[in-house]
């Protein structure tokens, strides 16, 4: 027994590295394509730290986050997407966030454009990534 036990944990190592290498990462050799565009409502660019989220049903997906000018790039697999977007986080001041806990009231994060873009059961947005390089621009609307 004490024989294995000193190249126990270089294996144990070895395996860990390996696993994370070929899990959820680039590294499970399901082909990929890259994606980029510009995500706009009504024309105009999103508050700056919005992102776009792509949604797979059948699991998977990627995202990133929109610049001030509202473009993005991603690396996704091969497939069938519903693509979300999200508004940036809303930041309050203490006091803000005290006088919302003492009313009870949620504090409120105002989403700048349609709220069915935010959600992959009513997301008008569709987009199917193939290998190689694509290009999605999508101007949301409120219809």
């Amino acid at each position: 027994m004490a024989r294995w036990q000193g190249w126990l944990p270089a294996l144990s190592l070895a395996v860990l590295a390996g696993l994370g290498l070929t899990g959820c990462g680039e590294g499970d050799g399901a082909p990929r394509g890259d994606l980029r565009g510009k995500v706009t409502y009504k024309g105009n660019a999103l508050p700056a730290g919005s992102s776009l989220v792509l949604y797979n049903p059948a699991g998977g997906g990627a995202s990133a986050v929109i610049d001030a000018s509202g473009n993005y790039s991603l690396k996704a697999k091969v497939g069938n997407y519903v693509a979300i977007v999200n508004p940036p986080a809303k930041l309050v001041s203490a006091e803000e966030a005290m006088k919302a806990a003492q009313e009870k009231k949620p504090i409120e994060n105002a989403t700048p454009f349609p709220e069915k873009y935010g959600d992959p059961s009513t997301s008008p947005a569709k987009v199917e990534v193939k290998q190689g390089k694509n290009e999605f621009n999508l101007d949301m609307t409120d219809e």
